[in-house]
């Protein structure tokens, strides 16, 4: 079936899964200064860009999702400092395509789970190129992503997965009150679960060399393995990622 990442425009507010670790090396690379401008791609509702802000970066967040963008500069409004140099702003974008910002304007770009919902050769490239464009030379990313996890659980839940969006690695996430499993259903039945009344998203799990070739045009600063929890409370494989723009 066809995969279309921007099903995770669909999230009401605040629901958008954020469960990624936050950036907190950041401030080693870039100091946190109001003069510093910080592009939080994949926002949701805000929590990367509010962490941001209190660190003392002028920043901006970016989603597809505008119920979720309206809800961040709600909570915006009361979060920002009086007389405060920095700023918090929030924008709807279709950030694989294109983030209404300049070239080379960012200090800093964050991205914690956004290519998590790239599930397209397309929109991976996309996504990685407008971050590219939109840093400075010398800019920071920072990239907090799923990884793909080995254990045997994990792999066969892979491999059923994949007869419905035909990509090891890239997941549903099926609506929460239908109770969908795939225990004891044979391959055809999982593939008839694919309907779009059935799911809420499709998310895909990197490895590393996936995330090491889409992000080629930067200079990995380090690149570290950790534990994440997904929306459903289970345990799995993460990477935490520093690049610089060359």
């Amino acid at each position: 079936m066809e995969i279309d990442y921007s099903a995770w425009k669909i999230f009401s507010e605040g629901k958008t899964p954020g469960t990624t670790p936050l950036p907190e090396k950041f401030s080693e690379y870039l100091n946190p200064s109001s003069d510093k401008l910080v592009v939080d791609v994949g926002c949701g509702w805000g929590r990367v860009s509010v962490w941001l802000y209190l660190q003392g970066y002028s920043v901006v967040g970016t989603d597809i999702n505008d119920k979720e963008i309206e809800r961040a500069r709600v909570a915006a409004k009361r979060i920002i400092k009086p007389g405060a140099k920095n700023t918090l702003n929030f924008q709807v974008d279709d950030s694989s395509k294109h983030i209404e910002l300049g070239n080379g304007v960012a200090d800093g770009v964050a991205v914690n789970g956004m290519f998590l919902a790239m599930t397209t050769p397309e929109s991976r490239i996309g996504l990685a190129s407008e971050i590219l464009r939109i840093l400075k030379p010398g800019g920071i990313l920072s990239v907090a992503e799923f990884a793909q996890t080995s254990d045997e659980e994990y792999k066969i839940d892979y491999r059923k997965h994949a007869l419905i969006t035909n990509e090891y690695g890239t997941v549903v996430g099926f609506k929460k009150d239908l109770g969908i499993t795939f225990k004891d259903k044979s391959d055809e039945e999982i593939k008839a679960l694919g309907k779009p009344e059935n799911i809420d998203y499709f998310s895909h799990h990197y490895t590393e060399d996936e995330l090491r070739e889409i992000l080629s045009n930067f200079e990995i600063l380090e690149l570290n393995k950790e534990k994440f929890t997904t929306r459903s409370g289970k345990h799995i494989n993460g990477f935490v990622i520093y690049a610089k723009k060359p």
